[in-house]
């Protein structure tokens, strides 16, 4: 969800290999109809509500990009995607999730001006919408310990906060912007992603 919020960005890319290039390569004006098209992008990766279960089929991944996963970055295997080395040239971003804070190490060694962020206060989310998504998952309570980010190395992001209310969830999103020094927020756009994404949910 917030990776995708961010690759709304100009400075960032979708976690997907095609639309990665296609920024890449982009030579047009950075205007309205550029970021409207890259939240259609986004748009098209969410499930119809009767498909659901099929949620983590559908989203976009970054393995599609990096080419490799989080065992692959834990081997500290080498990124052979070109495309993710011609992000660094050209001063892109992209992002990765990951859930347990042990593992951002790994991370750090590919990237080591990389930024964490940290979602907080998720449980009553979490216990809500995993079932939907996949009938095995369950909220893990280990969660608020190894998955939790220390609070001064990360930006904090209060999903339980924020996620029912479109306009706090906003709110906060902007603050990321900040955190992450993107001068280009597009708040409408982000509202009307919060809208499809969190009417899947409720």
């Amino acid at each position: 969800m917030l990776q995708n919020c961010v690759a709304l960005s100009r400075y960032c890319v979708l976690s997907n290999n095609i639309f990665a290039t296609w920024q890449l390569n982009y030579l047009g004006t950075i205007n309205q109809q550029f970021y409207e098209y890259k939240l259609r992008r986004i748009l098209a990766t969410l499930p119809p509500p009767d498909r659901m279960s099929d949620w983590l089929a559908s989203e976009l991944k970054e393995k599609d990009l990096y080419g490799i996963g989080f065992r692959g970055f834990n081997n500290h295997d080498p990124i052979q995607e070109v495309v993710v080395h011609r992000l660094a040239q050209q001063g892109l971003y992209s992002t990765v999730s990951v859930h347990n804070w042990g593992a951002v190490e790994y991370y750090a060694c590919y990237w080591p001006t990389l930024k964490h962020v940290s979602l907080v206060n998720n449980e009553k989310f979490a216990q809500r919408c995993l079932p939907i998504k996949n009938s095995n998952l369950n909220y893990d309570t280990e969660w608020n310990t190894l998955g939790k980010s220390p609070a001064d190395q990360c930006f904090e992001f209060d999903i339980d906060g924020t996620i029912w209310n479109t306009n706090l969830f906003v709110k906060q999103v902007a603050d990321l912007y900040n955190y992450l020094e993107f001068d280009d927020f597009q708040s409408d756009l982000i509202a009307l992603y919060h809208q499809h994404y969190i009417s899947l949910h409720q």
